[in-house]
């Protein structure tokens, strides 16, 4: 009940808020003051009657609150106007204690114990002076509510403040997460047509080597490739998918490359399930067949390796070729793939990452990413 009154409350104009406010705080002090004028005067006036005439005087108060609040919104003591706008508000001020005397005259008139003190057959104007040395504390009042409507001005203003803050954030998280997908997106666009040419390139080496039926495989395959490709359309996919792309783009690279290379995977079943950059495992083995396995005749195995540790995923692609040339630093990377792969993991996971090219202990070039391991579907 108390959370639908205040949603209720919240739902209203700033306005009608005001008369809310003020008409809850004179019913509290009209019931205050009739239960101390009870207890005072148990027999003067039946209790209904002096309910009802507590409660009316009070809420000859009620239209206080939002007239102030609506003379401080015209008349702000703010800046270029302030000293102009605080003598409006004393002038507001006399006015005030003027009408509320009237009105209270009247009341005075209306009530049957005339608590003003104040004899109902006299002039008006006597009576009148009679009750204004009474109530000369309105002038206080009027300065008090005007603190009151400045402290909710301040309040509403702060609140509002917040609130587009909280927009503002909401908002600028918005458009990093959308830049970041387009930089992933671009990345990935840019990484797609580097593979294709290269598989291209080297069915164009087969068909000027005269083999036919081969490069009618490797273009089958790079068919079978390249619809899996666009099946995609998430730029996160599970390990499973991953290496089921991976699959078919070494299908094509074995065709070239024949009974020289041989693949190894070690996968830790726990891992196909994680979610990783979808084609972020094509370009490491590319640069492995690129760089080990084309440099060396002796050198025909490429591993891939998947494990899970300490709560990040992990995998290596390490092939048995010449690994890194000692004058060059194997961490930057100098190819697309390798450039597109740092960048990638850099706007998915910022810092949550490690990227790492180097030579194996063993022999070969052994390339590592670590990502936090997110189960996916």
């Amino acid at each position: 009940m108390q959370m639908f009154v205040l949603e209720w409350f919240k739902k209203r104009s700033s306005t009608a808020r005001l008369w809310l406010i003020s008409f809850a705080f004179w019913t509290f002090f009209g019931l205050t003051n009739f239960i101390l004028s009870y207890f005072r005067h148990p027999a003067s006036l039946p209790w209904w009657e002096d309910l009802f005439f507590q409660l009316l005087f009070w809420y000859l108060h009620v239209p206080a609150l939002p007239i102030v609040y609506r003379l401080w919104k015209k008349f702000p003591v703010t800046a270029p106007h302030r000293i102009r706008h605080f003598i409006a508000h004393c002038f507001f001020s006399i006015v005030f204690v003027l009408v509320f005397g009237v009105m209270r005259v009247y009341f005075d008139a209306l009530h049957p114990l005339h608590l003003m003190g104040t004899d109902p057959t006299a002039p008006f104007l006597q009576r009148y002076f009679a009750v204004m040395g009474g109530i000369t504390i309105m002038f206080f009042d009027y300065w008090a509510l005007l603190g009151a409507v400045l402290a909710l001005d301040y309040y509403q203003r702060f609140r509002e403040r917040e609130k587009e803050a909280a927009e503002l954030q909401l908002r600028t998280l918005q458009l990093e997460t959308s830049l970041a997908k387009a930089q992933v997106q671009a990345l990935r666009m840019q990484l797609n047509p580097h593979f294709l040419f290269n598989t291209l390139h080297s069915i164009s080496a087969l068909v000027r080597e005269e083999n036919k039926a081969l490069a009618i495989r490797m273009i089958a395959g790079l068919g079978d490739l390249l619809r899996q490709t666009l099946q995609v359309n998430s730029q996160e996919v599970t390990l499973r998918q991953e290496l089921d792309f991976l699959e078919k783009y070494l299908e094509i690279e074995q065709l070239r490359f024949q009974d020289r290379l041989n693949v190894k995977m070690m996968i830790d079943p726990d891992t196909v399930k994680a979610t990783v950059p979808c084609l972020i495992l094509q370009p490491l083995v590319e640069n492995a067949l690129r760089h080990g396995i084309s440099k060396s005749a002796k050198a025909s195995l490429i591993e891939i390796r998947a494990s899970k540790e300490n709560g990040n995923l992990i995998l290596q692609v390490h092939d048995d070729g010449p690994g890194f040339p000692a004058q060059i630093k194997p961490s930057n990377g100098n190819s697309i793939g390798i450039a597109n792969t740092q960048a990638r993991l850099e706007n998915l996971y910022h810092n949550a990452f490690r990227f790492q090219l180097e030579n194996a202990e063993d022999g070969g070039a052994l390339a590592t990413i670590s990502i936090p391991f997110i189960s996916g579907s």
